[in-house]
């Protein structure tokens, strides 16, 4: 039977997720915390046989691809499929700010967002379809092998809905926290979910599990 392992990783914190400010396509760094998160989740994968790292070309995302792949001896590769959902408009404006202005795609974005789409930006079938469709691709490439994906929050829920095969409306069933790890095994064309938003290596368990999520 052949088995192939997907390292699924958001990337690390930013100023902007501390500040609660739509990111979206905006190129924003990892700070000082986001760096230690991504050297603690390098370390929780040293004994991982890693065999590719891809990569979000966004800094954040690739910053966190580059030192996990070093420490393999790898070389990042980036990846526009998972690159981050387009929030238009909304991008670099705070939450708070983005609710009161606009109203009612706010209130679809929290508890419609299959029927939601930014504006002039991405829907979430857009950015499933894309990155769904690149991560079969690799998981053939990589048949019994282990890859590791970095990506953003929005992208990663959505690529964990469609391998279990879920309905686009339970987008807020999810969660990823910044470097949370999941790994997803692949056994002939099925997809086994064996570790979700995994972030205990960054604090104590229970810092994890009362942490409020970025």
């Amino acid at each position: 039977m052949s088995k192939t392992t997907i390292i699924l990783i958001r990337h690390g914190e930013t100023d902007w997720n501390k500040k609660n400010v739509f990111r979206g396509l905006k190129d924003i760094p990892l700070n000082e915390n986001g760096l230690r998160q991504a050297h603690k989740t390098t370390a929780a994968l040293q004994k991982v046989p890693v065999k590719a790292v891809y990569s979000s070309p966004l800094s954040r995302a690739f910053e966190t691809a580059t030192i996990i792949a070093k420490a393999k001896g790898l070389e990042p590769v980036i990846e526009e499929p998972f690159n981050d959902i387009s929030f238009g408009l909304w991008e670099g404006r705070l939450v708070d700010e983005v609710a009161r202005e606009y109203p009612e795609e706010f209130k679809r974005w929290v508890e419609a967002p299959h029927l939601w789409k930014a504006p002039e930006g991405d829907s979430l079938t857009a950015v499933k379809e894309r990155a769904w469709s690149r991560l079969e691709e690799l998981s053939r490439e990589h048949e019994k092998e282990t890859l590791v994906v970095v990506s953003h929050r929005v992208v990663l829920m959505l690529l964990l809905i469609a391998a279990l095969g879920m309905d686009d409306s339970k987008f807020w069933n999810l969660e990823q926290s910044p470097c949370a790890i999941n790994v997803l095994t692949k056994k002939d064309g099925r997809y086994l979910l064996s570790k979700f938003n995994e972030s205990c290596h960054l604090v104590r368990f229970s810092e994890a599990i009362s942490s409020e999520a970025h």
